[in-house]
C-alpha cells in the first residue's frame, strides 16, 4: 500500500470514527446495551411481573444509563460541542431512577408515566447528538424513542397500561441490541485506528 493509500485509508476510518466517537466509551456502551436488552427481555418473558419488581429494574435500567450520560459527557468535553446534552440526559436519568425508587407505587400506570418522560428525555438526547455526528441509526432510537415516549405520556384511554410495558419491552431490546452492535463497532473501528497509527 503507498502512501497516499494509507493516507486515504487512514482519513476513511477517521471519518467513520467521528460518527461513533459521541457515544463514549465502547466498553460503556456495551454495558448500557446489556442492561437495555435484559430490561425488554424480562418484561417480555415474565408477563405477570409485580410492580414492586417492575420499579427495580426499570430504575437500575434508568441509573446506569444516567451514570453512563455522565461518564461520556466528562470524555467527550474537549471533543464534542454537544457534551452538556449529555451531562443533562445523565443526571436526568439518575434523578428519575432515585425518584422511582423512593416513589409509593400502587399501580403501573404511575410507573408508565414516568417511563413515557425518561423516553421522551433520553430520546430528544439521541436525536441532538445523533444529528451533530451525523448517525443515522441513532437518530432513529432517537426519534423512535420520543414517540414512543410521547404516545404513554398522551395514550388513548382505550390503551391498558400492560399493553404499553409490552411496547416498551419491545423497544427496549431493539435499542439494547443497537447499542450492542454500535459498541461493537466502536471496537472494531477503534482497533483499525490504532493499527493504522502503529503501521504509519
Amino acid at each position: 500500500m503507498n502512501e497516499n493509500q494509507k493516507e486515504s485509508a487512514g482519513d476513511s476510518v477517521a471519518i467513520t470514527m467521528e460518527k461513533y466517537e459521541f457515544l463514549g466509551p465502547w466498553w460503556l456502551i456495551l454495558i448500557a446495551g446489556i442492561v437495555t436488552l435484559a430490561f425488554g427481555a424480562i418484561i417480555l418473558i415474565w408477563p405477570f411481573i409485580t410492580v414492586s419488581f417492575l420499579v427495580v429494574f426499570f430504575a437500575v435500567l434508568s441509573i446506569v444509563f444516567g451514570i453512563a450520560g455522565l461518564i461520556r459527557s466528562f470524555t467527550l468535553i474537549k471533543k464534542q460541542k454537544t457534551w452538556w446534552v449529555l451531562l443533562i440526559e445523565g443526571i436526568l436519568s439518575i434523578a428519575v431512577g432515585i425518584m422511582v425508587l423512593v416513589w409509593p407505587f400502587s399501580s403501573v400506570i404511575v410507573l408508565i408515566y414516568f417511563i413515557g418522560a425518561w423516553l421522551l428525555v433520553t430520546g430528544i438526547t439521541a436525536t441532538a447528538t445523533g444529528s451533530t455526528a451525523k448517525n443515522s441509526m441513532v437518530i432513529v432510537y432517537g426519534v423512535l424513542s420520543i414517540i414512543l415516549g410521547l404516545f404513554i405520556l398522551f395514550r388513548p384511554p382505550f390503551y391498558a397500561a400492560t399493553t404499553l410495558i409490552f411496547f416498551v419491552g419491545f423497544f427496549a431490546i431493539f435499542r439494547g441490541i443497537g447499542m450492542i452492535t454500535n459498541s461493537i463497532t466502536m471496537k472494531v473501528i477503534s482497533s483499525r485506528q490504532n493499527k493504522e497509527i502503529a503501521t504509519s
